[in-house]
């Protein structure tokens, strides 16, 4: 996994993510991490990626995180990324 941070590395939406974002590249398919101060935070990031047209298994919320995917990830792909967040 490749981890990208700053204002360059992710969208527009993730770029208004009120605790920050970042990108994960993990074995060729591309993730957007956005974190919220609340899970209401990302509950509202996670509807503007809806809004925009990603939505079911490209996109997960765990807490007070938002994940994205370019394209749909594989069980594995899925778990690299979650792990990293912890049980929160």
């Amino acid at each position: 996994m490749e981890v990208h941070t700053g204002h360059e590395a992710v969208d527009y939406i993730a770029q208004d993510a009120a605790d920050g974002a970042l990108r994960a590249d993990v074995a060729g398919n591309v993730s957007i991490l956005s974190f919220g101060h609340t899970s209401s935070d990302a509950g509202d990031t996670a509807a503007a990626y809806e809004a925009f047209g990603v939505s079911g298994e490209k996109l997960r919320q765990k807490g007070n995180a938002v994940i994205a995917w370019s394209n749909t990830p594989t069980d594995e792909q899925r778990g690299t990324v979650e792990g990293c967040l912890g049980d929160g």
